[in-house]
């Protein structure tokens, strides 16, 4: 099974480009799955909210994301999907934890990951922007998150498959979607040929056993 993440800043059209890649990779008789990791552990908590964690017990809220990681790799198994992909994963618990000094190193699962960079000014157009909402509060705040990211790219460059800038809304998503698509889809025809040759090499050991 292979996992990849869809990350990025508020605004960027993570989730429209996810549920799209998605589509097409079914299309596509690829077996995958979309996860929203931090939607899926807000349902399980009674406060239905796992931000206010960070502030007041971030211990918890790894653990709590930790433990929906398990159920979901697990549950992806046994179902024999192919591919599974994040909307949201190890880019956004760290924008939470890289201020913590207490919770380095903390946070060890990371998949290959596609990243939508959108500026501030993106964030403040979009419908996701709310002054309720903690990480969005503010332009400050925002612009604050930005940077976050931005360090995160740099930092962890290793884990970072593809960077796609979103200017502004006039910022087509189709391009973006195809070059997703197009990776996702080879790297499972490199995994398919190497399970058949790996198939006839134990087809081949097992002839020369007989």
């Amino acid at each position: 099974m292979k996992e990849y993440a869809i990350e990025g800043t508020d605004g960027a059209g993570k989730t429209p480009v996810a549920l799209e890649v998605v589509k097409r990779l079914k299309e596509s008789d690829i077996s995958v799955e979309l996860f929203c990791l931090f939607a899926q552990v807000n349902e399980k908590i009674p406060t239905k909210e796992l931000y206010p964690l960070w502030e007041s017990d971030p211990h918890t809220a790894i653990k709590l994301l930790k433990e929906e990681l398990v159920y979901i790799k697990e549950d992806a198994r046994k179902r024999n999907v192919q591919v599974t992909i994040y909307d949201r994963h190890w880019m956004t618990v760290l924008t939470e934890t890289m201020l913590r000094p207490h919770l380095a190193n903390v946070w060890t699962d990371f998949v290959p990951t596609f990243f939508l960079l959108a500026p501030p000014e993106k964030t403040l157009q979009c419908r996701r922007y709310s002054p309720t909402v903690p990480w969005t509060k503010d332009k400050d705040t925002i612009s604050e998150y930005y940077e976050r990211y931005s360090a995160l790219k740099n930092e962890f460059a290793e884990h970072i498959l593809e960077t796609y800038p979103i200017q502004d809304r006039t910022t087509p998503l189709e391009p973006i979607i195809k070059s997703i698509v197009t990776k996702i889809s080879l790297d499972q025809k490199v995994n398919r040929n190497k399970k058949m040759n790996i198939d006839k090499k134990i087809d081949i050991i097992d002839m020369g056993q007989k």
